[in-house]
């Protein structure tokens, strides 16, 4: 089966965790990249769920089965240009997984803007495509005691050095859940 993973990244986070996800799976890795590139309205466009599109071929028949979209999660959904990747890019592939770097804790999932909100939404765009929903947190990079501050999330930053202990038993198991 032809696995493709493709992220958008803000703060290089999500990057990092797709770059991951990629080896471990022996898949393609590819960038999303929005039309519009400002921060300011790529957050709009992911509050009002609609804005320009993503650069790039369309690579809806190039035998993709297993897509694997990796991206942020904005104010309780994922971020406008991976949602923009989905609906022009994405429309055959058979199984598409969805993995997020969050600043949500697993503790705070199911609040307004927890990544469990996002999860629904995709729940229902995908239907029958709707693979496994995975969230990595990036607070789990810092240290227990560090986790909860206001400027927490914002401050943790996923690096190759940083694949360790909770970080790297999360990515195990979101990499066994797709290969299952």
């Amino acid at each position: 089966m032809k696995t493709r993973v493709a992220y958008y990244s803000h703060s290089g986070n999500n990057r990092t965790l797709a770059t991951k996800l990629a080896a471990k799976l022996g898949a393609e890795l590819e960038e999303i990249r929005p039309a519009c590139g400002a921060f300011f309205f790529q957050l709009l466009f992911t509050a009002f769920g609609h804005g320009p599109g993503v650069y790039g071929k369309d690579g809806a028949g190039d035998g993709t089965e297993s897509l694997v979209l990796v991206a942020p999660v904005w104010m309780g959904s994922v971020a406008w240009p991976a949602r923009a990747y989905l609906r022009s890019r994405a429309r055959r592939a058979r199984l598409v997984h969805v993995v997020c770097c969050c600043g949500s804790n697993d503790a705070g999932k199911d609040e307004q803007f927890g990544y469990e909100t996002a999860f629904s939404k995709f729940r229902t765009i995908l239907g029958t495509r709707a693979g496994t929903l995975s969230a990595m947190p990036s607070v789990l990079v810092l240290p227990a005691d560090k986790r909860s501050g206001e400027d927490a999330a914002m401050s943790a930053r996923l690096s190759e050095s940083s694949f360790t202990g909770e970080v790297a038993d999360r990515l195990a198991d979101i990499v066994a859940r797709i290969q299952a």
